[in-house]
């Protein structure tokens, strides 16, 4: 993810919430108005924060694969601090 653009709050939030609707309803099922509601904000709020479902599903699988690689980073560390 690219942290200059999606690091504010409300980006973080809105990649939270969207993350869950995703898993919830699959790609293809979800829809900006899901995701708004679920954000608690309006359909034009979200579209100022990510141009479109894309963009917003973009920053869910780069925030998935930064948490499992910090998750595999921890494991290793640990593994290699029993040796």
């Amino acid at each position: 993810m690219r942290e200059d653009v999606y690091s504010g709050s409300k980006h973080q939030r809105v990649v939270e919430r969207a993350t869950e609707v995703f898993c919830r309803y699959g790609f293809a099922r979800t829809t900006m108005g899901d995701i708004a509601e679920r954000c608690e904000i309006s359909r034009p709020a979200l579209y100022l924060l990510f141009p479109d479902k894309e963009a917003i599903f973009t920053a869910v699988v780069e925030r998935t694969d930064q948490d499992k690689l910090a998750s595999i980073v921890r494991r290793c560390a640990s593994e290699r601090s029993a040796w």
